[in-house]
């Protein structure tokens, strides 16, 4: 359920910055299609700002279900129901390491992002990475007793792994993602 809901929450990210920048943009679940540009910014920087438009949906849904979690005072069953959306970022976590260990990862927004920025794509998911798992580690450690930490942390870990193999098998058919091979 959590995988369907942020996946359209991070297209949507790229359909919103998508529709300032070009004529026809189309939705649909996993990928956001747009041709005919009418942007006024060089082609690439607008290509370039609807590639960061779907991370920063991410980071964003993330923040908002992180806030909502430590200031509503919600029963322990409801903050469980916010929890997945407020670690919604643990993708990076999957892709950042995707990225680490050569796996087939050059059509992801971060990679796209670490090259136009031209930043080593090993430095950029190393700083994903760490910062991805503070985030996650931090969310746990102080909304949750200690006695849940070892459950919600092994816990979130299979949920995105699982999530992230689901979606892959819904865009590529593959429950797998290829290595690359030098």
């Amino acid at each position: 359920m959590i995988v369907p809901i942020g996946t359209t929450l991070h297209e949507i990210g790229h359909y919103i910055i998508a529709k300032f920048f070009f004529q026809l943009v189309e939705m649909q679940y996993g990928v956001v299609d747009y041709t005919h540009y009418i942007g006024n910014l060089n082609h690439s920087f607008s290509e370039f700002l609807v590639t960061l438009g779907g991370p920063i949906s991410t980071i964003l849904v993330s923040l908002v279900f992180t806030f909502i979690l430590f200031k509503v005072n919600l029963k322990k069953e409801k903050s469980l129901l916010l929890l997945p959306f407020s670690l919604f970022i643990s993708r990076e976590v999957l892709i950042s390491s995707f990225i680490l260990l050569k796996f087939n990862h050059t059509n992801t927004d971060e990679f796209k992002i670490f090259n136009y920025l031209e930043l080593n794509p090993f430095i950029g998911a190393s700083i994903l990475l760490i910062t991805s798992i503070v985030f996650c580690g931090a969310v746990i450690y102080f909304k949750y007793p200690r006695n849940q930490h070892m459950n919600l942390l092994l816990f979130g870990t299979f949920g995105s792994v699982l999530g992230f193999v689901f979606w892959n098998y819904f865009q590529t058919g593959s429950l797998f993602i290829n290595q690359i091979h030098n």
